[in-house]
C-alpha cells in the first residue's frame, strides 16, 4: 500500500521495513545504521528515505536486558544515544532507569556476555517468534490476528470517548536529532532523507500528542509525520480497524500505510530549507525521488 500510493504520486519506491515487534530507539539506531552502511557502500548517489519512529522508547523493555537483543547493539554509541533521550525535563525516575539500562547492557557488551546469554538464558523472542513473524513475505511485521480482549478494549476506549481529545504539546528531545547525527555519518552524506513517523494508538481518542512540523539534525531538516491526530485524520480512528488498543489490523494497516504516503508525498513536492523548521508549518523536500526515473529505496525502522 505505501509503495503503491508513492507510485500514485509519481514517486517510485521499494520499502523495506526492518520493524521488530517491542523496538526503542536505540535498537532502530542499530537497524537503520547497519541498513546504511550494507545497502549505501560503494554508492555516490541514489535517494534513500529512513523512516523512523518518533514516540518510541528510549530503550528495550526491562525483560529485554538480559537478551543478545540488547547486549549486542549496546556499544559506546549506542549507549551515548540512550543518555541523549535521559536529558532534564523528564521524571526522574525515568533518567535513573534510561540511563541504568544503557548501562548495564553496555556493560555486559563490552565483557561479550550476548555470545552466552541466548543459550544460558531463554526467552521467548527467539525462533518460534522470529518464524511466526516471517511466515508471510511482507517485508514487514506480520499482522496479528484479533483476539477477543483486544476487540473488546477497543469497544470500551470508543464508548467511553470524550466529546473531543485533549491535545499534548511535546517537544523533540535531543537524542532524537542525535539519531539523525549518527546515521548521516554512517551514510556518508549519500542522499539519504530521514523523517520521523508517530504511531498511533487507540487512546488518541482520548489524548494525543502534538509535535513540532520539523527539526534540524546538523545541516539536514526532518520532518515529522503525525497521523496520530483523529481530528485531522479521523479515517483511522474506526473500531473496525483496530486489533487491540495499541496496533492496527489489516484493513487498519493499509489505512495507515496510505495515510504516511501521502504525507510524504505531499512533502516532496515543495521545496524547504532547514531554517523554515523554526516555528513552521512543513515545507518539506524535493529531490530527484520526485523523477519518474529514480526509484528510491525506503527503509522503516522502529
Amino acid at each position: 500500500m505505501f509503495d503503491r500510493t508513492l507510485g500514485l504520486h509519481a514517486i517510485p519506491a521499494d520499502t523495506l521495513n526492518l520493524a521488530i515487534q517491542g523496538g526503542s530507539q536505540t535498537e532502530q539506531f542499530a537497524m537503520a545504521k547497519w541498513f546504511l552502511v550494507k545497502s549505501r557502500r560503494g554508492q555516490t548517489g541514489g535517494d534513500c528515505l529512513i523512516m523512523l519512529e518518533l514516540n518510541a522508547g528510549a530503550n528495550l523493555e526491562v525483560r529485554h536486558l538480559v537478551h543478545p537483543r540488547s547486549i549486542n547493539i549496546y556499544d559506546a554509541s549506542n549507549a551515548d544515544l540512550s543518555l541523549k533521550f535521559s536529558e532534564a525535563g523528564i521524571p526522574w525516575i525515568r533518567r535513573i532507569g534510561r540511563s541504568g539500562f544503557a548501562f548495564a547492557a553496555t556493560s555486559m557488551h563490552y565483557l561479550n556476555v550476548g555470545m552466552l546469554a541466548s543459550r544460558v538464558l531463554p526467552h521467548e523472542i527467539n525462533r518460534a517468534v522470529l518464524v511466526r513473524e516471517s511466515a508471510f513475505d511482507r517485508r514487514g511485521l506480520l499482522v496479528e490476528p484479533p483476539d477477543a480482549a483486544g476487540t473488546a478494549g477497543v469497544a470500551e476506549v470508543f464508548r467511553t470517548r470524550p466529546a473531543a481529545p485533549s491535545i499534548v504539546q511535546l517537544s523533540l528531545m535531543r537524542g532524537l536529532t542525535t539519531l539523525v547525527s549518527k546515521l548521516e555519518l554512517a551514510a556518508g552524506g549519500k542522499g539519504v532523507e530521514y523523517f520521523f513517523l508517530v504511531t498511533p494508538k487507540v487512546t488518541d481518542i482520548e489524548s494525543y500528542d502534538e509535535y513540532p512540523d520539523c527539526t534540524v539534525a546538523g545541516n539536514l531538516r526532518v520532518d515529522v509525520i503525525n497521523v496520530a491526530r483523529p481530528p485531522e485524520f479521523p479515517e483511522l480512528y474506526r473500531p473496525a480497524l483496530w486489533n487491540d488498543v495499541a496496533h492496527l489490523n489489516e484493513a487498519g494497516a493499509d489505512v495507515y500505510s496510505r495515510l504516511v504516503a501521502e504525507e510524504v508525498a505531499r512533502r516532496k513536492t515543495r521545496p524547504r530549507v532547514p531554517e523554515d523548521c523554526e516555528g513552521s508549518k512543513p515545507i518539506i523536500a524535493l529531490n530527484a525521488a520526485t523523477s519518474k526515473n529514480v526509484r528510491p529505496t525506503v527503509a522503516v525502522v522502529r
